[in-house]
């Protein structure tokens, strides 16, 4: 064609050597580019450097949405049909990373959610956790974004919504169980075992005194004092007549009262006293024989008249007292005092009561008194 075969080839060099540059440029182009570094990444729109786990540019606020939305679900899935193990594949999802591409996130929140409410799939609590990182994830990485508020407050719900369901399923698991229904009947025998024990225990309290004083007296050893006064309430309560077979009760009686007043309880002292005389129990057997813990304290204290307020008005009981304070201002040298007293009040002795008539004998020798 007339033209010069070394010009020619060079025109031609040059050409296949620009086709072959255009040609590079655009498969590098047309190449997936990556702007992760590390644990930072790049922001394509403005080239700000982000901390890997963050979904939204904090300087231009870009989303970062590289990763294939259900490639994350797709590789989940991939992973646990190759495992035939329960536990293996529980591992898998406790281990496997939570995505930081926005759309890839709500597409595994929205994969994730429906199988943690299968309560019949063995892996529905490892979902359930996985649920919960995702959702802690999204609030971290995505506070702003309202693609995401939908799904928080379906959360929220799913959470008190589970709560419910557990709690119905594992009742239901429960009343198909034998085991729980043998428990049932276990504990319903051991129950009624326990309340006929109970229930003898309270009975023998109310009427055998000998149980009485022992309860009484381990309850005053443990300073229990106001559940060992109802002990003696109820068992005065209980029985229409407490006689001298029943000493031990009065025993138990007296226990309480010098433990008010070695205590300074004296108002709670008199109150029990008052009780038990105006009771069941018998007076010449509770008052002068146990139950002189009040009487010996007003003795000693040499409160005679305030004692006297808490003596039942009947003349034998009377005379018993005025005995009783007699003999404690001898015994202790007032003899003056003693003899005053008794001349004052020796008109109130029944000398047709062979136990006055004694005692105004004692009194008298002793006071050289006619």
């Amino acid at each position: 064609m007339g033209v010069d075969l070394d010009e020619f080839e060079m025109v031609l060099d040059a050409r296949l050597v620009k086709l072959k540059k255009a040609e590079e440029e655009k498969a590098k182009s047309s190449a997936p580019k990556s702007n992760k570094l590390g644990d930072v990444k790049k922001c394509p729109n403005c080239g700000t450097i982000v901390q890997s786990y963050q979904g939204v540019c904090s300087e231009c606020g870009y989303a970062f949405e590289n990763i294939e939305a259900n490639a994350v679900v797709s590789e989940l899935s991939s992973l646990l049909r190759k495992s035939n193990n329960s536990q293996k594949m529980a591992d898998i999802i406790d281990t496997y990373p939570i995505p930081i591409d926005k759309g890839a996130l709500i597409a595994f929140i929205t994969w994730l959610r429906p199988q943690s409410f299968d309560f019949n799939n063995p892996l529905a609590e490892s979902y359930s956790k996985k649920y919960d990182e995702c959702i802690s994830k999204a609030r971290l990485a995505f506070s702003t974004d309202k693609d995401f508020s939908p799904l928080i407050e379906q959360y929220e719900k799913d959470k008190k919504d589970m709560q419910r369901k557990k709690l119905l399923s594992n009742t239901k698991k429960r009343l198909t169980a034998k085991r729980f229904w043998i428990g049932i009947v276990i504990v319903i025998i051991i129950g009624g075992i326990i309340a006929i024990i109970y229930s003898q225990k309270q009975k023998a309290l109310r009427e055998d005194p000998d149980v009485l004083y022992n309860e009484v007296k381990s309850l005053l050893e443990n300073n229990e004092i106001d559940s060992a006064e109802k002990l003696v309430r109820d068992f005065a309560d209980y029985n229409s007549w407490i006689g001298d077979e029943s000493e031990s009760a009065y025993s138990a009686c007296n226990d309480i009262l010098t433990t008010y007043i070695s205590n300074n309880q004296i108002e709670k002292a008199i109150e029990l006293y008052k009780y038990v005389t105006t009771k069941s129990f018998r007076y010449d057997i509770c008052v002068w024989q146990k139950l002189s813990a009040l009487k010996l304290y007003y003795i000693e204290n040499r409160q005679y008249n305030e004692g006297m307020k808490y003596i039942p008005d009947e003349e034998y009981f009377d005379m018993q007292y005025l005995t009783d304070y007699i003999m404690a201002l001898i015994t202790s040298g007032e003899e003056e005092t003693a003899r005053n007293f008794f001349n004052k009040n020796k008109k109130r002795y029944d000398l047709t009561v062979y136990n006055q008539r004694n005692d105004y004998n004692r009194i008298s020798q002793l006071l050289s008194v006619k």
